[in-house]
Parts: structure tokens; C-alpha cells; sequence
């Protein structure tokens, strides 16, 4: 029972900063489009080498942004409480890798998942 009270703590934390992050979602959508629409121009002149990737990783911020948007929309939707189920640890882990492969490989850095093909909790 404690270890569940404890989830639902967490859960309920969890829904909060959903909703914090909702109230600025205008900014954290506009910033990263921002951002890819220069990097574009800029390589569009030639004038910045890096200016792709750098567009491809702020697009991929912007669509992060829109997920947790989407994922928010649905919560609410189901009355504040995200519908509980299975949940694929492996392909979250694999997912999390996948969104910060561009940023490592930016960086110069070796980033990927190398786990079991499922892990159901």
C-alpha cells in the first residue's frame, strides 16, 4: 500500500508539472521552429555548415514538445488520471536514445540502446 500511495505521489507530481508545462507550451513550441526556420536560411546561403543538424534537433525538441502537448490533451481528457497499462521499458529506453542520438552525436559522443527486446512492468 505504501509503495502504491508512493506511485500515486508521484503520479500526481508528475500531472502538476504536465500542467505547468502547458501554461508556457506557447514559448517551448515557438522557440525550437524559431530556431529551425534560421538554421535553414542559414543553410540555404551556405553560410553555416552544422545548420541542418542543428535544424533537425530543434525540430525534433518541437516535436517532444507537441507529444507531451498531445499526452496532456488525453489526461485531461480522461478526467486528470493518465489510463494505467503495460508499459514497454525497453521501448522507452530505446525511444529516449533514439530522441538524443543528434544532440550526442553533436557532441561527438557514441549514444545508443543495448538492452533486452521487451521489458513489461
Amino acid at each position: 500500500v505504501g509503495s502504491i500511495n508512493a506511485f500515486m505521489a508521484r503520479l500526481d507530481a508528475a500531472i502538476g508539472a504536465l500542467r505547468g508545462f502547458a501554461r508556457q507550451a506557447n514559448h517551448q513550441v515557438r522557440t525550437p521552429l524559431a530556431t529551425a526556420r534560421t538554421q535553414i536560411a542559414l543553410a540555404a546561403r551556405g553560410t553555416e555548415p552544422q545548420a541542418l543538424a542543428k535544424a533537425d534537433s530543434a525540430l525534433i525538441r518541437a516535436e517532444r514538445v507537441l507529444a507531451q502537448l498531445l499526452l496532456l490533451a488525453r489526461v485531461q481528457a480522461a478526467g486528470g488520471r493518465p489510463p494505467l497499462g503495460p508499459v514497454d521499458l525497453s521501448r522507452a529506453a530505446r525511444d529516449v536514445a533514439a530522441d538524443l542520438i543528434p544532440e550526442a552525436l553533436a557532441r561527438g559522443q557514441d549514444l545508443g540502446f543495448d538492452g533486452p527486446e521487451s521489458v513489461m512492468v
